[in-house]
């Protein structure tokens, strides 16, 4: 076997073992959702966690009240 027809085996191998599960546009997909989502909400996580308290003490904080309104 000469040199070139052992670099194209070698060759066709790789290319093979480089197939996946998963098409490559669909990772670019997520990765353009998610990596937006994240920085999102790292540069606004001080805004989001006094919004979140706020509405869950505005529907939670009060605790449930008797049938006389106390």
């Amino acid at each position: 076997m000469n040199v070139i027809a052992k670099v194209h085996q070698s060759l066709e191998n790789f290319h093979e073992s480089e197939r996946a599960d998963i098409p490559v546009g669909t990772v670019l997909v997520v990765a353009f959702i998610v990596v937006p989502l994240v920085i999102l909400l790292v540069v606004f996580r001080k805004q989001l966690v006094t919004t979140m308290k706020q509405l869950w003490n505005d529907m939670f904080g009060q605790g449930v009240q008797g049938a006389d309104g106390k």
